[in-house]
């Protein structure tokens, strides 16, 4: 009987030893320094094995990091030198543009010059040709003497037409003459009506111009270009209306030849309509009071003008004025 009851005991001990406590028991003892392991052998090896991986680790991180932050380093330094490298290469490239741009203005002035020099009678009388001995003479004009400057004759130089520096200042010939000259087309009664209202308002804008006047011009000057405007669409459609069935060589008697004139001259009352409306008016308002080349260039400089295009009848005056400044010029050459 008792070796029966020994049996049992014996078997559940062996399931005691060998169950998921015990052995969870073995592993946490193992883990507790000085703690034998199986076969009577300490685990203090282990452990300071694990410590000495765990600060190598950490040297080899540190060591890893050094070596980042100094290629980074290394790549910075190269990426500024890249970067210098480009900023001269870009200085560089803007110097010699604007050395090319200053010896490109200065061939296109000289070819103009040269141009100016023997221009053409259209040259002449747009202005153009005027412009370009113009600016030739101002930039040398410390090189020339009033006492010696070429002579301009005064019957000549009151019919010379003058804009602004800027493209949009209008031609101030038709407001140098005082009443407007109508041309042959527009003399006729169909059209005194509106002589009529641009006479009324050119007087009074020019009057308050000079008269320094600002406030009260906006709404005249409304009103003139209003008239200008009505005038230019009026001789526009004038062949249509007058002759439906011509084919543009006759328009009310006239020959096509006074109808264009009629339209140039419309022309030119609109840029003088947009010769009021600048803030230098007034003093383009004044006339040119030289006697010579270098009084005539240094006035223009003085008040900021340039020669504007010729109007009909004036192509005699710019021819003459051309001719002394073209003297001048090549004098100086």
């Amino acid at each position: 009987m008792s070796r029966i009851v020994a049996v049992p005991f014996a078997a559940l001990a062996a399931c005691l030893m060998a169950s998921p406590v015990a052995d969870a028991q073995g592993v946490l003892q193992s883990n507790i320094p000085g703690t034998l392991m199986p076969g009577g052998v300490s685990n203090w090896g282990s452990v300071y094995a694990g410590q000495a991986e765990v600060i190598r680790a950490q040297g080899d991180y540190l060591i890893a990091r050094q070596k980042a932050l100094s290629m980074y380093q290394d790549l910075r330094v190269k990426k500024l030198e890249v970067r210098k490298a480009e900023l001269l290469q870009m200085e560089w490239l803007q110097d010699f543009r604007h050395q090319w741009n200053i010896k490109e203005r200065q061939r296109t002035q000289e070819a103009k010059l040269i141009g100016a020099m023997d221009a053409t009678p259209n040259e002449i009388i747009s202005g153009y040709a005027l412009n370009v001995l113009l600016d030739k003479l101002t930039k040398d004009g410390d090189t020339f003497s009033a006492n010696n400057s070429r002579p301009l004759d005064s019957d000549q130089v009151k019919y010379l037409n003058f804009t602004g520096v800027r493209a949009d200042s209008g031609n101030f010939g038709v407001l140098l003459r005082g009443k407007p000259v109508w041309p042959m087309y527009l003399r006729g009664t169909d059209y005194a009506e509106h002589r009529r209202k641009i006479e009324r308002g050119l007087d009074k804008l020019v009057q308050d111009t000079l008269k320094g006047e600002q406030e009260a011009r906006e709404e005249d000057y409304i009103a003139l270009q209003e008239a200008v405007d009505e005038l230019a669409e009026y001789v526009r459609v004038a062949p249509r209306r007058y002759n439906p069935d011509a084919t543009g060589l006759a328009v009310k008697g006239f020959s096509f030849r006074y109808w264009s004139a009629a339209r140039d001259y419309v022309k030119q009352l609109d840029q003088a309509c947009a010769a009021l409306n600048t803030p230098n008016a007034a003093s383009m308002l004044q006339r040119i009071s030289a006697t010579n080349v270098s009084g005539l260039v240094t006035e223009m400089k003085t008040r900021g003008i340039r020669f504007a295009p010729a109007m009909r009848g004036d192509e005699a005056a710019y021819m003459s004025v051309y001719q002394q400044m073209r003297l001048e010029t090549r004098a100086g050459q």
